[in-house]
């Protein structure tokens, strides 16, 4: 029996793809097999949907610290930046208000941390404040041989700056009052090869920074676009 053009036509596109895979590895592209046939678009997971959409109000994001867990401070400011970064690719929202707006407005006002997150928003000219507490942070360059070298976890949550009548209408998302938590870990190895605090710090942040932001627009499972990094 003659074999469908159709069927035949995808098989042969299989096999110039793994074809294709096969020499990878000797080239040294730098992906593995299963990267790879990622990218050819055949074996993508499926599309999440948003947990929440973002309204495009002005957006200010607010790295909070409230229990000092952190020791390297530099990954708060990684954070801020990384977050408005992602959130502006990715055009979740087209006004997010500078990293440093939140450091401006702490060095113009001695009162500062007496201040709500609300207020702080108001101060600074936004609509929405995306605030996120640090809730576990640990970091070291030297490591044992442990599975968890370093993690950094936040809860989000966003609030309404402006509103002043109803209390239970500050907080627009999420339904739980404790916030969405968000959390990234590195291995130990990943801590050998960043080679430094700077850098430790930054792939936290980075990380977290991905999956808070995946949170506000639909995305792919599963993919490759940090672990490949």
């Amino acid at each position: 029996m003659p074999v469908p053009r159709l069927i035949r036509t995808f098989g042969c596109a299989i096999v110039a793809v793994l074809s294709m895979v096969s020499l990878l590895g000797p080239v040294g592209c730098g992906y593995t097999a299963g990267q790879a046939l990622y990218w050819t678009g055949l074996f993508k997971g499926p599309k999440i949907e948003p947990e929440h959409i973002l309204e495009d109000r002005v957006l200010l994001i607010l790295v909070d610290d409230p229990d000092e867990r952190v020791h390297w401070p530099q990954t708060m400011t990684y954070l801020a930046e990384s977050m408005r970064r992602e959130l502006l690719d990715h055009e979740v929202v087209s006004h997010v208000l500078a990293a440093d707006t939140v450091y401006r407005l702490r060095a113009a006002h001695a009162d500062f941390n007496t201040r709500g997150c609300r207020e702080i928003g108001r101060m600074a000219g936004a609509d929405r404040v995306l605030w996120l507490e640090v809730r576990d942070f640990y970091a070291r360059q030297e490591i044992s041989d442990i599975d968890v070298a370093a993690r950094l976890a936040v809860t989000v949550k966003l609030i309404d700056a402006g509103e002043e009548e109803d209390r239970t209408k500050v907080r627009v998302w999420p339904v739980h009052p404790n916030g969405r938590r968000v959390s990234a870990d590195l291995t130990a190895g990943e801590v050998t090869r960043a080679k430094g605090v700077d850098r430790i710090a930054h792939l936290l942040a980075d990380q977290v920074a991905d999956k808070v932001a995946k949170l506000f627009y639909k995305h792919t499972a599963d993919d490759f676009d940090r672990s490949s990094r």
